[in-house]
């Protein structure tokens, strides 16, 4: 027995220092892992540094040349300027070779894909062709889908190099006859890329994101080219472009026992890399290079008339930098120049004008209603603003305002006490003119659930007259389907009816959502726009029928449960 007692013992004694062993190896490979870390984590610290001093030169080599271009022109301060500018340059330099270390030490992106995903319908081997872009880096692949709802792709996975004045673009096309015909096109800032840990990522193709592409994105910032082959661009390989950042050892660090600590330190790489990112990313010094110091250089060609350059410059008169302003100079220089193109026909008009253009500058999206403002409230960039004149297609900025001010005012007629008169001026052209501002097509959606019946017949007439304008109509359909998801159920009623009177069948699948609000008028809402249109409304509303007799016998059975444990 004790013979037998020692064997077993022996046994144990082997498998233990067995397993030990193993552990020792998995130290060693952490303790190696975190020491890249650490090697990784200082050299972005000291690149960002380094690039915090260099920006804070280029800054003050700005306003010293624009403190030379007011001055009076003489000898020595035509010598200043010149070696001021030669300065600069290597400045910009240096900084633009920084931003080439800082892709090295981004890595690499692991994008493997995952499927698409769609609220509609879709055909049995439907062919989709699926084209990721950054930079001058390119993955297609096409794939199916099969009888059994699987998908099939001829390609996986991928790998891009960080490029970090480039955003992902993605491009989904779907076969159709003899040719692809495009499904939807979205721009993904890079910088959401860059995730401690691997994430999945849903990205809306479309506008109204009825089709979503599903990627798992994985950010390895060391070397791992021998695991998946990289992309063929005409650029260094990773190989040659990290062989002069870790040309020297990484020096030796007390070692970590705690794994943990591995994904604390993925972390602060991560925070360091994203914030350096940041600054890249509002420093486009390769832009710098071709391009002078002025604002003007930033505009569009299209967007440069003189009256706008003039605004503009009297906007920043009194700013350290040409490139953004005070909210508040902003608003002032509005209503120096164009307070004659505001046609006020009520006090107060002209400020309501100004402030609602100032909002309609900051904020993301023309139409979607946003809940947070996504930047400063009290600065206004030039880039803000040539968004804007970009997004309205805006030739004359005092044009532009005279249509906000027509607006203001049709508004304020909505929101008073002869707002049945208003809504029966509204066709025609008065119609086209509009731009239309969200909060305009919020009224126009809240009168119809007005308490006095004959102004939500009104309304409804007008809505069901705007259906007939192309451009009226695309936008006012992609914010009502927007506003289905607010929380508020007046909202919800108001655009579900807009809706109806849109004739917006690609918003169906969204309306039909509108049967799991326990408010009953909400359902009788959605139920009568749902069957008012035609036949893809009547299949829609027996999925929702369908749903709701679901819920009703869930909610028997759950009652029929409660009352046997009483």
């Amino acid at each position: 027995v004790e013979m037998d007692f020692l064997s077993s013992q022996q046994r144990e004694t082997k498998r233990n220092s067995r397993l030990v062993s193993r552990e020792r190896k998995n130290l060693c490979v952490h303790e190696r892992y975190i020491r890249r870390l650490e090697f990784q984590i200082s050299k972005v610290e000291e690149l960002y540094e380094t690039y915090c001093i260099q920006w804070r030169l280029c800054q003050g080599a700005v306003n010293m040349k624009r403190a030379f271009s007011l001055s009076p022109s003489t000898r020595a301060s035509r010598e200043s300027l010149l070696e001021l500018n030669h300065n600069h340059r290597h400045s910009l330099q240096d900084m633009s070779v920084m931003e080439g270390e800082l892709e090295i030490l981004l890595g690499e992106l692991h994008i493997k894909m995952k499927g698409t995903h769609t609220h509609t319908h879709t055909h049995t081997h439907t062919h989709t062709q699926v084209v990721v872009r950054l930079g001058r880096q390119r993955w297609r692949i096409r794939g199916r889908i099969e009888s059994d709802d699987t998908q099939c792709w001829d390609e996986e996975e991928i790998v891009f190099l960080p490029h970090i004045h480039h955003n992902f673009e993605i491009k989904v096309t779907e076969a159709k006859g003899l040719g692809w015909q495009m499904v939807g096109m979205v721009t993904c800032a890079s910088a959401d890329f860059f995730v401690a840990r691997p994430q999945l990522m849903l990205v809306d193709i479309t506008e109204l994101g009825t089709i979503k592409l599903q990627l798992e994105v994985t950010w390895n910032p060391f070397d791992n080219t021998e695991k998946m082959r990289p992309l063929s661009v005409s650029r260094q390989s990773v190989s040659s472009r990290k062989s002069s950042v870790y040309s020297w050892t990484a020096p030796n660090t007390p070692s970590f026992t705690e794994k943990y600590f591995i994904v604390k330190l993925n972390y602060s790489l991560q925070v360091y890399t994203l914030l350096l990112l940041r600054v890249f990313v509002h420093v486009p010094v390769l832009c710098w290079l071709r391009l002078s110091f002025s604002s003007s250089s930033v505009l569009p060609k299209a967007q440069r008339t003189r009256d706008l350059l003039l605004f503009w410059e009297e906007c920043v008169n009194d700013a350290t930098s040409p490139f953004c302003c005070h909210s508040e100079s902003f608003s002032r220089t509005l209503r120096k120049r164009y307070t004659h193109k505001v046609k006020a026909k009520q006090p107060g008009q002209s400020e309501k004008v100004f402030s609602q253009l100032l909002q309609q500058v900051q904020s993301a999206c023309r139409m979607v209603p946003s809940s947070r403002s996504i930047c400063s409230p009290d600065r206004v960039t030039v880039f803000q603003l040539s968004v804007y004149l970009k997004r309205w297609s805006i030739q004359e900025l005092g044009d532009h305002i005279s249509r906000l001010s027509k607006e203001e005012y049709v508004l304020s007629a909505l929101r008073g006490p002869k707002r049945r008169r208003a809504l029966n001026k509204l066709q025609g052209r008065r119609i086209a003119s509009l731009l239309p501002l969200g909060c305009t097509l919020q009224t126009l959606a809240a009168l119809q659930t007005d308490s006095n019946h004959k102004v939500c017949k009104a309304a409804a007439s007008c809505l069901c007259r705007a259906a007939g304008c192309k451009a009226f109509k695309s936008k006012a359909v992609v914010y009502y389907t927007e506003s289905l998801k607010s929380s508020d159920v007046q909202i919800q009623q108001g655009s579900c009816l807009a809706l109806k009177c849109l004739k917006a069948t690609e918003s169906v699948d969204h309306i039909a959502d509108l049967y799991k609000s326990p408010d009953e008028d909400l359902r009788s809402a959605a139920r009568e726009t749902v069957l008012s249109f035609g036949k893809k409304g009547y299949q829609a509303f027996q999925r929702m029928d369908q749903l709701y007799a679901e819920m009703q016998e869930e909610a028997y059975q759950n009652q029929e449960t409660e009352i046997t444990i009483l």
